[in-house]
């Protein structure tokens, strides 16, 4: 094969890699930017004190950096920030490259249901995204959450669900609201169950729903430890500012 067939063979994907160079290229001048929000009050000290004090018990009971989450997304930060050393720099390194992740997995996906091109131009939406663009660098898990409930979604459309409910289970120990995907399968199943006529069908329908809420299990031991070592199954800080009162809803 000459050099320009191959070209012409690999053309999106050539064309994706040098687009992913430059979106990192892009993000940079940011890498040293200190952290900022809700990077500079948890996630980011979170992230810095599991670099330098590893990832021992006493770092996991601490409230003031867990704030009651789950560590999923902390982990995925400090394994690849390990390689570059603790510093605000390798942590917005490593975040850019989660979300350059996630514009590949859209790739994949929309070039698996269409066309190479179609995931292309797919990938390069994503990455001009003005939210997706600003937070890429972030010390946030809201990337990571967005493209485990992607990845979720995509296994579960083409009947892996043990995949499925893998994906959404890393997402639901990345924050607590990826529950809802829980929540929204598992009402279209129950829909599709009601709706069912065949024995064979109902009984697909029952293991998906087994395979589904077995995805939650991962979360329920974390709450089930932080109950254990701190009293408490959800931070009472944050459910103290919830409130149902019929004048917030006017």
């Amino acid at each position: 094969m000459t050099t320009t067939n191959w070209f012409k063979n690999n053309c999106p994907q050539v064309l994706l890699f040098g687009i992913f160079i430059a979106f990192f290229i892009l993000k940079s001048p940011y890498f040293d930017v200190h952290y900022f929000w809700d990077e500079a009050w948890v996630y980011g000290p979170a992230v810095d004190n599991l670099l330098n004090n590893g990832f021992g018990d006493k770092w996991i009971i601490r409230e003031d950096l867990t704030r009651g989450h789950p560590v999923f997304f902390h982990l995925v930060i400090v394994s690849i920030s390990m390689l570059l050393g603790s510093s605000v720099w390798s942590n917005h390194i490593a975040a850019t490259l989660i979300a350059i992740g996630v514009s590949l997995s859209i790739y994949l996906i929309v070039a698996h249901f269409t066309s190479r091109i179609m995931g292309l131009l797919a990938a390069i939406a994503l990455l001009m995204q003005s939210a997706f663009f600003s937070q890429s660098a972030l010390v946030l898990p809201e990337v990571l959450l967005a493209g485990l409930i992607i990845l979720s979604l995509y296994y579960y459309s083409v009947k892996l669900f043990w995949y499925s409910a893998l994906f959404a289970s890393l997402a639901m120990l990345t924050k607590e609201s990826a529950g809802m995907l829980f929540v929204a399968v598992g009402i279209y199943e129950l829909g599709m169950l009601v709706l069912s006529t065949s024995d064979d069908t109902i009984k697909n329908r029952i293991n998906r729903l087994l395979i589904l809420a077995s995805g939650t299990v991962p979360f329920f031991l974390f709450l089930a430890y932080q109950k254990f070592k701190l009293g408490y199954f959800l931070y009472p800080e944050h459910l103290g500012m919830i409130n149902f009162e019929l004048n917030n809803f006017k």
